[in-house]
C-alpha cells in the first residue's frame, strides 16, 4: 500500500473511531472517475464536523503527526485584503501539512454550500481504494465541488487540474443531468469557457446563464 493510501487508511479509521462521518473526495477519486490517473499529492474528506467541532478535526490531524490550519471561506476566495472580514468568513477547510513530506491531509466542511447533499448521497456510494470499502462523492458531486472551487476563486493554483478532471469526468461516465443542471442553478456555477462548448446543451445553457451575472470571471 502507498503511503498516501496508508495515510487514507489512518484517517479513517480516526474518524470512525469518533463516529464522525466522512465521504471521500479530492484527487483519489478524481483519478477513479477520470479512468486517467494524475498525480496527487494530498487525501481530501468531506466531513460532518460542526464549527463547534473543529478542534476534534485538528486532534485528529495532530494524532497524524500534521501542523492544522484553518481555511475560511474569505481565504479560499482568495479575499484577504480585510483581515477583519477574513476572521470572520465561515470556516471551510481544516488543512494538515508536515514539513519534509509531500502528503498533506484536508477535511473540507460541511460549511460547503454543497456539502451536505453530497455527504448524504456518499452513503451509497461506497468504493475501496485498498483499505475496505468507503463513502465516496458521487461523480456529480465531484463535479460540483470543483466547479465551485473554480468559481470563488478563478486564480487558485490546482485550475490547471482541475479542469482536465472535469471534462474526463464528463466524457467517462454516465452523469446525472437533472442533479448537476440543479445544483448549478442554485449555487450559479459556471464551466470554463473551454469546457462550456463541449458539455451536454442543458449544462452549458444553464453555464452561460450564471456567467451573466458575474462581470469579472477569469475563465
Amino acid at each position: 500500500m502507498t503511503t498516501l493510501l496508508r495515510l487514507l487508511e489512518k484517517s479513517s479509521n480516526l474518524l470512525k473511531e469518533r463516529n464522525i462521518p466522512f465521504a471521500l473526495s479530492g484527487g483519489i477519486l478524481a483519478d477513479y472517475y477520470r479512468k486517467d490517473p494524475r498525480a496527487t499529492d494530498d487525501i481530501d474528506l468531506l466531513v460532518a464536523m460542526s464549527e463547534q467541532e473543529i478542534a476534534i478535526g485538528e486532534s485528529i490531524l495532530k494524532a497524524l503527526g500534521f501542523t492544522p490550519t484553518i481555511a475560511t471561506e474569505a481565504m479560499l476566495r482568495g479575499d484577504t485584503r480585510f483581515k477583519r472580514k477574513t476572521k470572520k468568513s465561515k470556516p471551510q477547510i481544516i488543512s494538515g501539512r508536515k514539513e519534509g513530506t509531500p502528503y498533506g491531509l484536508d477535511f473540507l466542511l460541511l460549511t460547503l454550500p454543497w456539502g451536505t447533499a453530497a455527504l448524504e448521497r456518499s452513503l451509497k456510494n461506497c468504493l475501496d481504494f485498498g483499505c475496505g470499502k468507503l463513502p465516496c462523492l458521487t461523480v456529480e458531486d465531484m463535479i460540483i465541488s470543483k466547479l465551485f472551487a473554480i468559481k470563488n476563486n478563478s486564480s487558485r493554483v490546482y485550475l490547471k487540474s482541475d479542469i482536465p478532471d472535469i471534462s474526463l469526468m464528463i466524457l467517462n461516465n454516465t452523469i446525472d443531468l437533472e442533479y448537476l443542471a440543479l445544483n448549478m442553478t442554485e449555487l450559479e456555477l459556471v464551466f470554463p469557457k473551454g469546457l462550456e462548448k463541449e458539455v451536454h446543451h442543458i449544462l452549458s445553457r444553464i453555464s452561460r446563464r450564471n456567467r451573466k451575472k458575474y462581470k469579472n470571471l477569469e475563465f
